[in-house]
């Protein structure tokens, strides 16, 4: 699975027009990838902070 992590919507403006219409995905596959990228964000994060 593709999985984009942005962290503000500048960056990710346009993440779900590639999501939908350059890679195809439906809109509920769209809504699932933007639902795991929000849930991994916290940890990214975390982890970025300790480098």
């Amino acid at each position: 699975m593709i999985s984009l992590l942005v962290d503000k919507a500048d960056p990710g403006q346009h993440t779900e027009t590639v999501l939908k219409e350059l890679l195809g995905c439906s809109e509920s596959q769209a809504e699932a990838i933007k639902k795991q990228n929000d849930a991994a964000l916290p940890e990214l994060k975390k982890r970025l902070k300790k480098l």
